[in-house]
């Protein structure tokens, strides 16, 4: 972490990275950390591409990014960085490409713009269905409340971690 210049943001990382890490390999069945059930209804490709994996991973912390940066002067005084600063270091850690940027930028952003954080997850769910998945139909409303909680879980431990260390 050697972007990272106090523990804050060294943590914020971390948490942020496993999150997404635990996520992508409950969505392959590699790990059982959330109920995904309802997932289990639909087919994973046969050969899933590890860029693929990887856009998916980037989409996840993505929302998380943007679902953390709600609060935002919480997570700017914990970590004691601007907002260009830590939206610069957030892509340097995480290693985004261009792609991922774009996908940001006139995805993910515009969906949160639009229909808040619902619409964040939806297009999070989209994203997951069309690059992981045989069945590429829209999530059900209840794969939709399940991904809302897992996401909302990850980001308020995030918030609640960034709360008590500034």
């Amino acid at each position: 972490m050697k972007k990272a210049v106090n523990d804050s943001q060294k943590k914020l990382w971390i948490m942020a990275g496993i999150a997404a890490e635990e996520f992508v390999l409950t969505l392959l069945q590699h790990y059982p950390k959330f109920n995904l059930k309802i997932f289990q209804d639909r087919t994973l490709s046969k050969d899933v591409e590890a860029n693929k994996l990887l856009l998916v991973w980037h989409a996840y912390l993505s929302t998380l990014v943007v679902s953390v940066s709600m609060d935002k002067m919480t997570l700017l005084q914990s970590t004691v960085m601007t907002e260009q600063n830590f939206l610069q270091s957030w892509c340097w850690v995480f290693e985004y490409t261009q792609e991922d940027m774009k996908l940001f930028d006139e995805a993910l952003l515009p969906a949160f713009r639009h229909k808040g954080h619902v619409g964040l997850v939806q297009k999070l769910g989209q994203m997951i269905v069309e690059n992981l998945y045989q069945d590429k139909h829209e999530l059900t409303q209840e794969e939709m409340t399940i991904l809302e909680e897992i996401v909302l879980k990850d980001v308020s431990g995030i918030i609640q971690y960034l709360r008590q260390a500034s």
